[in-house]
Parts: C-alpha cells; structure tokens; sequence
C-alpha cells in the first residue's frame, strides 16, 4: 500500500510500550507517527489532521495530560486508544468514555486493528473497552462492548468460542444457533460432546499441539448439531491466555459442510474423469493392440520379401511401396496412440546408451523408399566418429521421424538432409528439406509453438500437425529445444538440440556392437516361443529359419511353463503377454520363480510405458513391441545368446 495513503495515526509511547507497534503488523496497514513528548504531538496537531491518537496511560495525572492537550485542539474530533494492562483509574463516569478503546497489549493484535478501522470510520458512538479485570472470569466487561461485539458475532457464519483447560465453555458467539444452540445454554458445558465420540481424542491432541507450538491450528471435526445431525466444520485455535489456575483457549468453528458438499462433487467429477480416462486409454490400448498384432505379420513377412529373390524385378518394387505403406500406417497408430499418453501425462523416459549413428541410420532404412519414391536426394550429412550417449533412442528417433514426415509432405524436388553435429555440450540433429516452405505468419505462429512451455491443443489444431505437436513434448521431455528457419520456395530447415555426455569407458566399442546377423549359427541354442497367433508364430519361425535354431511353441501360458518343465536345455524364451489360458505376465512369473536366470523376452502389441513397466517388473529380462521387425529381433538375441 501506498504510504500516502494510509490514514495517519500519532503512537505517543513511553518506555514500557516503546518497542509494541514496531514488533505489531500494523504498521503495514497505518501511517503510523511515532513521538517521544507532548510537546512533539502537538506541534504536529497544529497543523495537521488526524482520527486516532494511541498512547499507554498508566496514571490519572497521565491522562488529564493528554486530554489538556486535546482540548488545546479547537474542533478536533480525535479518538483516544490507549495502551494498559490495568486501566481501573480511568473506568469512571468522567473519564472513561473520554477514551474511545482500551487494549491489553497481551490480547490478540487483530483486536486493536478492529479498534482503530472503528475510530477511523467511527462506526459507533460507543466505546469499546477491552481490558483484562483480575477481579472477574467474564471475557466482556463493557455492556456497550458486549453489544457491539455481539452484533458482530451474531451475523457472521463462524462461531466464536473460549473454553478453559478442562473444555468447558466459557464463552461461544451468539452465531452458534446456525447449529441450533442456544449460546447462554452452551455456557459451561464440555465443549468435547459436541464432537462426535471417535474424534474427541483427535481434538484433545490437537490442542496439546496448538499449546506446545503456540501457533494457529486447524483441524476438520465432525460437530453434532442441535438435531443431532452432522456437520463438517473447521476448528481453529488462535490463541491461549495463561493464568495460575490453567488457561483459557480461544477458537473458532466454521461450517465447511458447503465447501465438502462442493468437494465432494470435485472429487466426485474427478473420479468420473479419471475413469473416463481410463476407458479411453483401455480403448486405445486395445485398438493398437490388435492393429499392431495384425501389423506384425504384415511388416514381418514384407521384411522377409524385401530379403527374398523374387523372378520379377518390379514386384522387389512393390514390396518396398508396402513397406512404406505400412511404416506409414505404424506411425498413424504411434501418434494417436502417443498424443493420448502426452495429454494424459503417461509419457516416462527410457534412457539407455544409444550409438548416434544407430539413430541415423534407423531414420534411414525407414524414409529411404519413400524418399526415393518422390525421386528426392536423400542426404546424410555425419560426423566422422561415432559417439555414445545415454537418452531415449526411441523418442529421439520419433521426434527427427515426425520432422521428416513433415518435409516430406512439402518437398517434392530436390533433396531431404539428415544431419548430425556433436558440439561440446550438446548433440545437434537437423533436418533440410528444398520444399515450399513456410509463410511468415505460419512460420511465426510456428516459433511461438515450438518456444513456448506448454501449449494449448485447442489453439494450435488448425495450424500445428500431430506429428510436431508429439515432437516438441517428447523434446521437453528430453530437455532439448526444436527451432525452425524458413523460405518461401527455398525449403525450411528444423533443428534438435539435446544436452549429452559422452560415456567415455564405452568408446572403444563403437565398432563391436555391430554383429553380422546373416551368419548366424544357433544349431546348439533352444528357444520357447510362446505365442497364441499361428500366423504371428509363423513370423517368428521363418526369421529364425536360418539360425538353425531349434524351436518349441506354446500357444498359452500354461503351455509354456509345463514346456520350460519338460525341456531343461531351453536357451531363452519368447513370451506373449496376452494369451488364453494363462497370460504372459503370469507365466513369466511362474517361471522365474523355478529359474530366476532364465532370460526372457516379453514381445506384445502393447505398446504403452505402463506396459513396459508392468513385463519388466514381472520379471521378464527385455521387452519387444510389436510389429517385430526381423534385424531387431536377431539383433536383441544375438546379445543374449551370443
């Protein structure tokens, strides 16, 4: 607040009462002018006005002092608050209604705020004295004070209480008749019995808190109304006054029942949401279950084509324009599926060490034939050493993925850049395309999009696809940055910037990891695969053809665990998550239990972090999703078995 806009009040103080504004809060409310003599008082009242003059008075010839020098000022309509621990002398007919208030400093602060905004806006005539009486138990002495402060309590919702050290009432507001109480009737009463009887220990507790800590306190109670009925309410202490025959405790009761009422709802809409949540999320969960089940066997058999000398040289050209096709489809599926997770914050990070190059050239093998489809150049632009890193491989690959798709649907001359860049702190992936690129408002909303923290879906629909939207989250979530430069009719060019460090004790096998998976030689290895769909066993069968691997199905779980019992020189198994009879999860578990070191491969079209988590702590060793391709299949059993 503005000092020069609180109102003005003269604190004339004396030893006793010096430091008590300074260690109080009003002085954030008031301007608070503080003076040493009489003499410095009034020569400000000469010249300027003021409502409130607050002093301690702690003698008779002390007051008559300060009231001379009032009268010195000619049409003053100035109200006295005075500071006093014991104020009998002036509690006469002369003098005490010279005094608008009279405030124990060891009452609450908030008593002489109320004081002050009172003469300030002189909302009565009457005088409010509050003053502690050694020769009486009544909390209010002054008829005027009761009235006024009972007109108050009276209207307003909470209820206003003090009990002694025993919890019996001493006093309670008039406002207790919301509850159907009459508060004279209340008096004297166990103040415990009001709350029902498996809370009243909770209460007791709460004030041997409140007086061992001596700050304010709230807890929920469950208070008994007059009908019997029960009331939410919140019950906050403020305050203890101690004395040598034990303590008053002053609190307050507040009627929460319509904010639990709201609440209640809250949690009721929330638990709507939640489970509408879930239903959406199942639903997904099953929709690409069963495309990714079918697509396994689409892209599996496709891979096997692409390896296969076929008569005609055109129908090598067909199977590539399926496998596009359905890489094409695959990513539709990742990104609906994907977009779900990211709304609803299902989205974990997989970090493992990845060879940069590995990134590239998986991004390669996948846009090559659509590429080259357009008749584009597709370039990659590397660095001369390849380096390891520890991140999430699969979703650096999906956001460069989802910026390429991009450039693709705009390129369609010219060329289509990879790049790779390993600057000190950071690795830099870009992607060029010679397309049309991006007009300045789009290109400027497009800037503001991919800078921004957070974003709202619903105002970047029309203009942001799915795939960039998917690609910034997955970008924050790597705490990387996406940033674009565009021409018109030159192309546009996106960057990834990703904080790394190089793992420098695994440098040196940059060119081990790379095993020739056509020369394969398993004639000595067994493997259980367990897998309900013939054409998706068949899949895998054909892969491992040429391992000369030897193979044992089971088409359920339970089939797979009386395998595992009967063919002691089994090698590794692969496991189907859903099944008849017994799932994957439960079979795994089983098996683990006889043979703890076993390894086992969980191959699922479920393809959420949830269900990675769940196979993995089901104790199955690696985890593939579905559609399998064929190189990643040898490659994860070549480490294994090799």
């Amino acid at each position: 607040m503005n000092k020069d806009l609180k109102e003005s009040i003269i604190y004339y103080y004396d030893k006793r009462f010096k430091t008590f504004m300074f260690e109080s809060n009003l002085c954030n409310e008031f301007n608070i002018l503080i003076f040493s003599t009489l003499d410095e008082v009034n020569n400000y009242l000469s010249i300027n006005d003021v409502k409130v003059f607050i002093t301690s008075i702690h003698s008779a010839s002390h007051f008559e002092e300060i009231n001379l020098l009032l009268d010195e000022i000619h049409d003053r309509n100035i109200k006295i608050i005075t500071l006093s621990e014991n104020a009998d002398y002036i509690q006469n007919e002369n003098n005490w209604r010279k005094i608008f208030g009279i405030f124990n400093p060891d009452n609450n602060q908030s008593i002489l705020k109320h004081l002050i905004y009172s003469a300030i806006n002189q909302y009565s005539n009457d005088q409010v004295i509050l003053v502690k009486n050694k020769e009486s138990n009544n909390l209010l002495h002054s008829e005027n004070e009761k009235i006024l402060f009972n007109t108050f309590a009276e209207y307003i919702e909470d209820v206003y209480f003090a009990v002694d050290n025993n919890y019996f009432i001493k006093y309670i507001s008039p406002s207790i008749s919301k509850f159907g109480y009459n508060n004279e009737k209340t008096i004297s009463q166990n103040f415990c019995s009001f709350i029902i009887d498996k809370e009243q220990d909770n209460l007791q507790k709460s004030v041997s808190k409140f007086i061992t800590k001596q700050e304010p306190l709230s807890e929920i109670f469950s208070f008994i109304t007059a009908n019997s009925k029960i009331t939410p309410v919140e019950i906050s202490f403020i305050k203890i006054q101690v004395s040598l025959n034990g303590y008053i405790l002053y609190g307050i009761i507040r009627n929460i029942s319509k904010y639990k009422l709201n609440e209640d709802v809250l949690l009721s809409e929330l638990s709507n949401a939640k489970e509408s949540e879930k239903a959406k999320n199942q639903f997904l969960a099953n929709i690409s279950h069963e495309l990714r089940n079918s697509l396994n066997s689409i892209i599996g058999f496709l891979s096997i084509l692409s390896n296969t000398e076929l008569p005609d040289p055109s129908q090598q050209s067909y199977i590539k324009y399926l496998n596009s096709s359905s890489d094409q489809m695959l990513r539709v599926i990742n990104g609906i599926i994907n977009i779900s997770m990211i709304e609803s914050g299902q989205i974990k990070l997989n970090n493992d060490k990845v060879m940069l190059f590995s990134i590239i050239k998986s991004l390669h093998t996948t846009f090559e034939t659509e590429v080259f489809s357009k008749e584009l150049q597709f370039i990659l632009d590397l660095p001369t050493t390849d380096i390891e890193i520890v991140t999430d491989k699969e979703k650096v690959i999906q956001i460069i993925n989802n910026i390429v798709c991009n450039s693709l649907k705009f390129t369609q001359k010219g060329h289509i850049k990879i790049g790779l860049k390993v600057l000190p702190d950071e690795i830099l992936f870009y992607v060029e395309d010679t397309g049309s690129g991006i007009h300045n408002e789009k290109l400027k909303e497009l800037k503001t999009f991919l800078t921004e923290k957070s974003f709202n879906n619903e105002i970047y629909t029309e203009t942001i696809g799915l795939g960039l939207k998917i690609a910034k989250s997955y970008t924050e979530l790597l705490h990387g940055s996406l940033s674009v430069e565009s021409s018109i009719n030159k192309g546009s060019i996106f960057t990834l910037k990703l904080p790394y460090q190089i793992d420098k004790k695994e440098k040196e096998k940059n060119n081990n990891t790379h095993k020739d998976i056509h020369a394969i030689n398993w004639s000595e290895k067994v493997i259980l695969i367990a897998e309900d769909e013939p054409i998706n066993f068949y899949y895998l069968e054909q892969v491992l053809a040429k391992t000369r691997a030897k193979i044992i199905r089971a088409t359920n779980g339970k089939e797979a665990i009386d395998q595992f019992v009967i063919n002691s020189k089994i090698d590794i198994i692969l496991m189907d998550i859903k099944m008849p009879v017994l799932d994957g999860i439960e079979a795994t578990k089983v098996i683990k239990a006889q043979n703890p070191n076993i390894p086992i491969v969980a191959q699922t079209a479920h393809a959420l972090t949830s269900d990675r988590d769940k196979v993995i702590a089901a104790g199955c060793d690696y985890y593939l999703k579905k559609p399998i391709k064929r190189d990643d299949l040898l490659t994860l059993l070549s480490t294994i078995l090799d």
